[in-house]
């Protein structure tokens, strides 16, 4: 096994921290699945923030899209397929100025630049750098809408954790359970990694009152840990405290104010059921902070 250097960039977006690859070897570009098994293996060693980068996942463009309408790839440090990433889609989004939408898994997620001063992934650079790889001064503001209708399950309380509440079960391109009742780490853990969704299991997220909006945080599957902010946890919770208001009908577009250990977000979404909602939208900045090179281990045959 020999070992190969690759340009990395390092992108956030409300403390949702991710390694973007912009120049990968062609056998690891294309969505062959030899190539992702060696982003697979790369991940952990990418996200550790001891002896790696250090992120809450891995990105980069596949093969196969277009300006307009890029491919976005994405993994959990732990090599996982996430499914969907609202903040990984956002940072995705504004390193391609010119995408109407990102492709993620063949389901087209609308792209708004509402300020876009961002760093192109094709090389074009806005921003300024202190002369030390640190990227300033490049935050975009994205809005990110999640396609079709998406439905809040209203499980009830759970055991042994039923001193929780009822538990909101949303699918918002991954899989997400919310409680509207304080949880402490580990009982957000034990959601997680509760029998009743497993084989896949789920992310946990706390939604509570903050302020004018909604304060949320997310244990996640695949970091294993809390993160500073989950922007498809955050649209779940939001979707899952809007579902257990009055319904009196079809509604215009709401919006909320929604809070992280990591920023604010802003989710805005139509109300069309008791439990069902279209037109959800996450909105908030994102950006590139820094960029390097790293060496990992590539076979020569």
């Amino acid at each position: 096994m020999s070992r190969i250097t690759i340009p990395f960039w390092k992108v956030e977006a409300t403390g949702n921290d991710f390694v973007y690859l912009p120049s990968l070897p062609e056998a690891l570009s294309n969505q062959k699945d030899g190539g992702v098994q060696r982003l697979r293996e790369w991940a952990p060693l990418l996200c550790d923030r001891h002896t790696g980068i250090g992120a809450d996942g891995v990105l980069w463009t596949r093969e196969g899209g277009t300006d307009e309408v890029p491919f976005m790839g994405f993994l959990n440090p732990d090599g996982s397929d996430a499914g969907m990433c609202g903040n990984g889609g956002r940072c995705f989004a504004a390193l391609h100025p010119e995408a109407r939408a990102i492709d993620v898994h063949g389901v087209h997620y609308p792209v708004h630049h509402l300020e876009s001063k961002g760093i192109s992934s094709a090389g074009q650079d806005n921003s300024q750098s202190d002369g030390h790889g640190n990227i300033e001064g490049n935050d975009s503001m994205i809005a990110l809408t999640f396609p079709g209708e998406i439905m809040v399950q209203h499980l009830g309380p759970v055991e042994p954790l039923a001193h929780l509440g009822e538990v909101f079960q949303v699918f918002t391109g991954t899989e997400h359970v919310v409680v509207c009742q304080p949880a402490s780490y580990h009982e957000l853990e034990a959601l997680r990694q509760h029998e009743i969704f497993q084989p896949k299991g789920t992310n946990a997220s706390e939604c509570l009152a903050y302020g004018d909006g909604r304060f949320v945080r997310t244990f996640e599957r695949g970091v294993e840990a809390l993160t500073k902010s989950c922007g498809t946890g955050v649209v779940a919770s939001a979707l899952a405290w809007w579902s257990t208001q009055p319904f009196e009908g079809a509604s215009n577009v709401e919006s909320i104010n929604m809070y992280t250990d990591g920023g604010e977000l802003h989710v805005g979404a139509k109300r069309t059921g008791e439990q069902t909602f279209v037109a959800c939208t996450l909105q908030g900045p994102a950006g590139k902070r820094f960029e390097g090179e790293i060496s990992l281990p590539y076979p020569t045959s």
